[in-house]
């Protein structure tokens, strides 16, 4: 796929978008809005992703770094393709002006995590957080330190594990790097119900994340337990739907006056008709009245999330990726196309709206 075909249909979109006054922020605020790149266990993407995520406007990409267990069982071990990848991801968002958010993803993860009651991966995971915030202190490239991809703390009779190892981890990173903006999600995998009752950490410049796919009956469908084909907009799964699920994140950022940023949402591309278009219309527009930025899941990775492939093609097709793809034509006209190509220096992370 050709960039200048690509910068083509940006250029079109962002004239449209200024043509109906939607071009920026309401308050003229910088907000990142960009894609996901998953956690990946080989060789990082070529110069020329790189490239076509940058001419599509996205103005940042939020890395998955996977850190799995050692076989010690004693220590988790990031290995030396995985810092390549993301010194490779920091220097081409340099290039390219976009930033750079970076997830540990530690392995096994979700609900087979086993590092909450081993004191030694805990203390290897603050140890693996320090060396990453000394290799990238002060680069401007850096958003964000995401600290646990989707957290899923099992049952402690002693307090909040999660907490307790985030304020480790912080007080690792902001050792090597002061001027650092902590990423935190909360338990359980980052869904918005997580924010009920959560208070925030006591350390200036964190951002809080959740990661958006409800009703997962309609964007996991066809994936594990999901068989069902579900519409959008329907009575189980409309705007109000997905309004009322983020309820307790737009309660939590307007008490606190704390940043929000929306680390993955997405919809599998063969939900029927037009309805994964409908459901990223919907979610986007609840995320941009808010003022949160977020990011896509995710580019170029499998093919139900990838915004370039048609919803057409049936599932396990090798089709053409395409600039028309209705999913990258909607992440470029509704939101792409309002950013900042750049923003120098450090990301200012802006506090939720009243």
């Amino acid at each position: 796929m050709a960039r200048s075909v690509i910068a083509a249909l940006v250029l079109g979109l962002v004239c449209a978008a200024s043509h109906g006054g939607a071009a920026g922020s309401p308050d003229n605020t910088p907000v990142l809005r960009g894609f996901n790149l998953g956690a990946r266990g080989h060789a990082p993407f070529a110069a020329k992703d790189y490239a076509d995520l940058a001419a599509y406007g996205a103005n940042v990409v939020r890395i998955g770094i996977n850190v799995p267990v050692s076989a010690s069982g004693r220590s988790f071990d990031m290995a030396a393709s995985e810092w390549e990848y993301l010194e490779r991801t920091v220097e081409m968002g340099r290039q390219h002006g976009f930033k750079v958010i970076v997830a540990l993803v530690p392995l096994p993860l979700g609900d087979a995590a086993v590092h909450w009651n081993s004191p030694e991966l805990k203390a290897s995971l603050v140890d693996t957080w320090a060396r990453v915030a000394e290799r990238f202190k002060g680069n401007a490239v850096i958003a964000g330190y995401d600290l646990v991809n989707e957290p899923v703390v099992t049952e402690d009779r002693n307090g909040d594990p999660w907490r307790d190892l985030a304020l480790k981890i912080i007080q690792a990173i902001r050792a090597e790097d002061a001027d650092s903006t902590i990423i935190f999600e909360p338990s359980p995998w980052a869904l918005p119900k997580g924010f009920a009752g959560l208070t925030p950490l006591p350390f200036p410049g964190v951002v809080y994340s959740f990661h958006f796919y409800e009703p997962h009956a309609l964007t996991h469908q066809g994936l594990y337990e999901h068989r069902a084909a579900v519409s959008y907009p329907s009575e189980a799964a409309s705007k109000a739907v997905l309004s009322n699920a983020v309820e307790p994140v737009r309660a939590f950022a307007r008490k606190y006056s704390v940043p929000i940023f929306v680390g993955e949402f997405s919809v599998v591309r063969w939900a029927p008709g037009d309805s994964a278009a409908r459901f990223l219309s919907d979610a986007i527009e609840l995320f941009e009245t808010e003022g949160w930025g977020w990011a896509y899941h995710s580019f170029r990775e499998y093919e139900g999330w990838d915004a370039e492939l048609d919803r057409s093609l049936p599932r396990g097709a090798t089709g053409t990726r395409s600039v028309n793809a209705p999913a990258i034509r909607l992440l470029v006209e509704r939101g792409f196309s309002k950013n900042r190509r750049a923003v120098s220096g450090r990301f200012p992370w802006p506090a939720a709206r009243p």
